[in-house]
């Protein structure tokens, strides 16, 4: 995330006043996409993890 805030700073090095505005669109924006992929990664997840289980449970020897 630092790397992308520094990069949008060199960006706007010729307007100092829209530095402000363009950090804070970078970290809603990094906020948003990492919201939701993480909505979208934890079902996948849970999912992924509730088969992998289920074919480990039938395996055991218990």
């Amino acid at each position: 995330m630092q790397n992308g805030m520094m990069a949008l700073q060199a960006v706007f090095v010729d307007e100092p006043r829209l530095i402000g505005q363009a950090t804070y669109i970078g970290q809603f924006l990094g906020f948003l996409g990492r919201t939701i992929g993480l909505g979208i990664a934890e079902p996948v997840f849970a999912s992924e993890l509730a088969k992998k289980l289920l074919v480990m449970h039938r395996m055991c020897p218990c």
